[in-house]
């Protein structure tokens, strides 16, 4: 059975590193094999789910698995006809925020439509949003309904808008397979996610572990993500990925899958770099106060017995917030200093052309050694999205600073 985006868990060493989806793999993937159906097994279905209150839809129990589900609506008509499937999609995200899968009232996952697994169409008068359960599960292409006879399976809309149906593809399986599956303990390896939205002024975000997790360590994120406010297809030239002291990994334009101009995956990154408890990405270009949602894809695992589903891990989730740009500069050295700016005698800001006092912080270019205001470089790298120098026009990420 091929399984995405765990090849990259099984190479050397990983056994030390991940000791928790090591195992899993190797001991239960392969003998999950043995539980596939044929056509002569099984009879697939589509039905159409009512809600209850508060768009709840309930799972009824004449079903044996469940493989996909699809929401269908109508959009306003005559006013998306001039309009493109990108603008579709943002009203579409507006009006259906997320969509929650819940197991004997505990919440599984919370599924945001921004994330791979939601394929959505649009046309002019109508979207759907078709969820594959193979591709929220790593080793199952279905959710096993027959052993859970003690807990409920309710999939909840998130949103105000209500023109919309719900459809549910399911399967009736022959008697003595099902019979087989009720004692039956299902582990499943399965997509966790989590949003989160902020402010994000210049070009850092800080990821950090939540403090007191017992269980940040298995937080494993497959992939990533983003929606900023500012054009960045257009702007970004690389993102690097980095712990505080050193760089991990540079992610290169070609790595990055863009959805439009404002939003983007990675999903093609070595994410052991998240065990690290402090992880800065840093993008190749400048945000000025710009709005920010970040989704990650985290793994997790839903185990199945004795008639009742257990989530093993439970407020996976990290802090994500602007990374100070105080510290963005390094402190020059001052046999450097001396070498270097002295004997170029800036006396003045090469952008404001204002003098340079006792109490000012003089940023220095890592190239060529002009010096500049702090404020005025801050936002010469902002108007040019990357880190250019001014005065030799050479884009370098060594810069200094002299307090």
């Amino acid at each position: 059975m091929e399984i995405p985006n765990i090849e990259l868990i099984l190479e050397n060493k990983s056994n030390t590193t991940f000791p928790l989806l090591y195992d899993y793999v190797n001991k239960n993937l392969d003998t999950n094999n043995d539980i596939s159906f044929t056509e002569n097994d099984k009879i697939n279905f589509v039905k159409k789910l009512e809600p209850n209150e508060n768009n709840y839809y309930k799972i009824i129990r004449n079903i044996d698995l469940i493989h996909s589900i699809e929401i269908t609506g109508n959009l306003n008509g005559p006013n998306y006809l001039s309009t493109n499937h990108s603008a579709r999609l943002n009203d579409i995200y507006q009006m259906i925020k997320s969509i929650d899968f819940e197991i004997g009232e505990q919440l599984i996952t919370r599924i945001y439509l921004q994330n791979n697994i939601c394929k959505i169409i649009t046309n002019n008068y109508f979207f759907t949003i078709h969820i594959n359960l193979k591709d929220l599960f790593y080793n199952y292409d279905f959710l096993p309904l027959v052993p859970l006879v003690y807990h409920e399976i309710v999939f909840k809309i998130n949103s105000s808008y209500t023109n919309y149906d719900v459809y549910l593809g399911g399967s009736i399986i022959s008697s003595p397979i099902r019979s087989s599956l009720i004692g039956t303990r299902f582990e499943l390896l399965y997509k966790d996610f989590i949003r989160y939205d902020g402010v994000i002024n210049g070009n850092r975000l800080y990821f950090n572990y939540l403090d007191g997790e017992v269980i940040s360590s298995y937080n494993f994120i497959s992939s990533i993500y983003f929606k900023f406010y500012n054009n960045v297809r257009d702007n970004v030239r690389y993102i690097s990925i980095n712990t505080i002291q050193n760089n991990i990994t540079v992610i290169p334009y070609s790595k990055i899958n863009f959805i439009n101009d404002y939003e983007f995956i990675i999903d093609d990154f070595h994410y052991k770099t998240f065990l690290y408890r402090d992880i800065v990405i840093e993008f190749g270009m400048y945000f000025d106060n710009s709005n920010y949602t970040i989704i990650t894809t985290n793994y997790n695992q839903l185990n199945i017995f004795n008639g009742r589903t257990q989530k093993v891990y439970d407020g996976l989730g990290r802090t994500i917030y602007n990374y100070d740009s105080a510290d963005e500069f390094e402190e020059i050295d001052v046999n450097l200093y001396n070498e270097k700016v002295v004997e170029k005698n800036d006396t003045v800001c090469a952008i404001t052309h204002e003098e340079f006092t006792e109490n000012d912080i003089r940023v220095i270019c890592g190239y060529c050694y002009s010096s500049f205001m702090k404020n005025a470089i801050r936002n010469w790298f902002r108007s040019k999205h990357i880190k250019i120098c001014p005065y030799c026009r050479t884009e370098t990420n060594k810069w200094y600073k002299k307090t």
